[in-house]
């Protein structure tokens, strides 16, 4: 993995070439961002002529109606570009996933394409699809309000597991309880990072990470907000977390200082992750076969939810507006 200098530096190009070659075609500036990390964590160039033919190839070849005829193929293009030798084929396995998904439960949208993503490196099996179906149930039940389609790649992740669904879900609930009872804050948040905690087996030792995180987080200037939730618990998965803390530290600066990112400040702390500890979290022992991939996704889940969130409020914002004019 590039230092975090070089590293930025790789991002930030790539970041421009996208912003000035897709500028028209409706990529939001945060998926911009997301993308660029993607090809910078996995060391993989970037040439926009293959990017943008992949692209437009998804768009024509998907429904009328699907989110991929919209900006959301961008995201799903790179993730197919950075992790398959043949990104066309691997886009024909993802429509095939996405349809045994949306047979088994799940709705049809850009979230269910992401958890498909998970998938394309795995022998997927209707037994797959079907135990992440009712892992998201279970998840509703638990939680009605905080469970929403941005948890559908976690629960494919977790359908990965050999473990009963019942297991993994009391599992998860055991870690939202012990997290809550620390330094975190009940929400969404902790519940997407007590998700990430339940991928692997030592949720023990992952919950006393999560705290040594918190804590050294803190003490870098930081202040851990639950935006930074997920991204404590992708760090929690390598086994030396608090030595990538100043880089996460360093990253996250650069990024709020920079003129182009500096207004996106919940991304930026999704990304600085990423991009300074991203790789090794995919050497890590934890990770299986296809993690790296697995992180962007949730990953993306988490950017895709910020970027509804943001549109809705624009929404009801310009509906205000129009109704008191």
């Amino acid at each position: 993995m590039l230092n975090t200098a070089s590293s930025l530096k790789v991002f930030r190009s790539h970041f421009e070439t996208l912003k000035n070659g897709v500028k028209w075609k409706g990529l939001d500036q945060r998926s911009a961002m997301m993308i660029a990390s993607m090809y910078t964590v996995n060391d993989s160039p970037l040439s926009l002529d293959s990017f943008l033919s992949l692209s437009e190839n998804i768009r024509k070849d998907s429904g009328l109606f699907s989110p991929l005829r919209t900006a959301s193929r961008f995201t799903i293009a790179s993730a197919l570009d950075v992790h398959h030798e043949d990104p066309s084929s691997a886009f024909q396995k993802l429509q095939k996933v996405y349809g045994l998904l949306v047979e088994k439960g799940f709705s049809k949208g850009i979230y269910t394409y992401i958890a498909g993503t998970v998938l394309l490196k795995e022998d997927f099996t209707d037994e797959v699809c079907e135990k992440a179906s009712h892992l998201y149930k279970g998840m509703k039940k638990n939680h009605y309000f905080l469970t929403n389609q941005s948890d559908y790649p976690l629960a494919v992740l977790m359908a990965l597991q050999k473990e009963p669904i019942n297991d993994i879900l009391e599992s998860m609930e055991n870690l939202y309880s012990a997290l809550s009872g620390k330094s975190f804050k009940k929400g969404n948040e902790l519940q997407f990072l007590s998700h990430i905690l339940t991928l692997s087996s030592e949720g023990e030792i992952l919950l006393d990470r999560c705290e040594r995180i918190h804590k050294a987080l803190s003490e870098q200037g930081i202040k851990p907000k639950p935006a930074f939730y997920p991204g404590i618990g992708l760090l929690a998965l390598i086994d030396n977390s608090t030595e990538f803390v100043p880089s996460v530290k360093e990253t996250y600066d650069a990024l709020n200082s920079d003129k182009y990112f500096k207004w996106y400040q919940d991304m930026n702390r999704l990304l600085s992750v990423q991009l300074a500890a991203g790789k090794q979290i995919g050497k890590e022992k934890l990770a299986e076969a296809g993690f790296s991939a697995a992180v962007e996704a949730i990953l993306q889940a988490q950017q895709a939810a910020m970027i509804a969130a943001v549109s809705s409020s624009i929404a009801a914002s310009s509906s205000a507006d129009g109704s008191s004019s």
